[in-house]
């Protein structure tokens, strides 16, 4: 059998019976709020929640570009682009309105 990154992530979307571009706003959103919760103590762990989310999807991505290669000889950049977006959704709004009301509270605006 040959292993592929797709092999492992297409039984995990097909179990959860989400479509791919839903468990990717998904799996986005629940790393965010793990990541930051982790780091809620940590000046500017907002950012470094953001910042970790975004590497562990340029990660994911890398894998996916790595499996298309051996495929069909390309990367599919259409795809890669689309799923970077839907997952750094929630992280990019959440930070976004957290950095937007602590300002609020400091300025008292």
């Amino acid at each position: 059998m040959d292993f592929t990154w797709y092999a492992l992530k297409e039984p995990v979307a097909d179990a959860i019976g989400l479509s791919r571009p839903l468990l990717h706003v998904l799996l986005g959103a629940v790393a965010y709020v793990v990541i930051a919760w982790t780091l809620r103590r940590v000046r500017h762990g907002l950012f470094y929640a953001w910042a970790s989310v975004f590497a562990l999807e340029v990660i994911n991505e890398a894998a996916d570009a790595y499996d298309w290669i051996r495929w069909t000889g390309h990367i599919n950049t259409t795809d890669a682009f689309q799923d970077i977006f839907l997952t750094m959704l929630v992280p990019t709004i959440a930070t976004l309105a957290m950095l937007g009301y602590r300002f609020r509270l400091r300025t008292g605006r």
